[in-house]
């Protein structure tokens, strides 16, 4: 399915008007939960007010990391596109060493490889076609993270990601009487580690579970939520279109 055909299906159009009523409406997606880490119980209204109190605390911002980022690509500087890469793996808290091999292996093409990425995620494909023998794209959360700091419109899908879209999903299906998902959201949601609760499934509607080893999966689906969320964005009307593109 191409991006037209996708943005222009009943199911996502009706999604996204449901959307707009949530993003800065006074108590329209009151939502509350406890953040084991921080010890922290966390409380907002709607959708603009989550964003309010959105607490990530790090030595540099992903706008920094993106811009390091950025310049060593430009730059075909190795050594800083590696590190810059690592830098985001420990910002998102997946410093693993699978993450990390992967960006061992890239060298010394890391930048030449971001730069391959950046053109194929440009292209015009069906969301299915983007992962290719042409160039094997890795997918994992960490490199959501990478991707979303050096390619235009590309949203970060990891475990958070797949459960918030799944709980926004959910409640739509729920608040408009729909029977089951439509097949253009149903969003695959990924294991949390340790006790992390990620599984958005309630009340007979069950989401896809996404397997980590099936990259062409998962890069589609983050492809899909990119499509979605971009639409969201510069189609509606609310507070956050106040904020810097970069920021939105």
């Amino acid at each position: 399915m191409h991006k037209e055909q996708y943005l222009s299906s009943q199911a996502v159009n009706e999604f996204i008007y449901w959307v707009e009523t949530i993003l800065d409406t006074p108590k329209s997606f009151v939502h509350a939960y406890y953040h084991e880490k921080n010890k922290k119980e966390y409380e907002f209204e709607n959708l603009f007010s989550a964003y309010e109190k959105y607490d990530w605390v790090w030595k540099y911002t992903i706008e920094e990391l993106s811009y390091f980022l950025m310049k060593s690509i430009t730059e075909s500087d190795e050594s800083a596109c590696k590190n810059a890469c690592y830098m985001i793996f420990e910002w998102g808290g997946v410093t693993n060493k699978g993450n990390k091999k992967r960006i061992t292996n890239l060298s010394p093409n890391a930048c030449a490889y971001l730069l391959a990425v950046q053109k194929r995620l440009a292209m015009d494909l069906p969301s299915h076609e983007y992962f290719s023998s042409e160039i094997q794209i890795n997918m994992t959360s960490g490199f959501s993270k990478i991707y979303s700091a050096c390619v235009k419109d590309f949203m970060i899908y990891d475990s958070r990601v797949g459960a918030a879209l799944g709980l926004l999903v959910r409640t739509f299906c729920i608040q408009n009487n729909l029977p089951n998902i439509p097949c253009e959201l149903q969003f695959a949601w990924i294991n949390g580690r340790g006790k992390q609760i990620r599984n958005p499934n309630y009340g007979g509607y069950e989401f896809p579970k996404l397997r980590i080893d099936k990259e062409g999966e998962y890069l589609e689906n983050n492809i899909k939520a990119n499509w979605l969320m971009s639409a969201v964005v510069n189609t509606t009307n609310s507070k956050f279109s106040n904020l810097e593109p970069h920021v939105r």
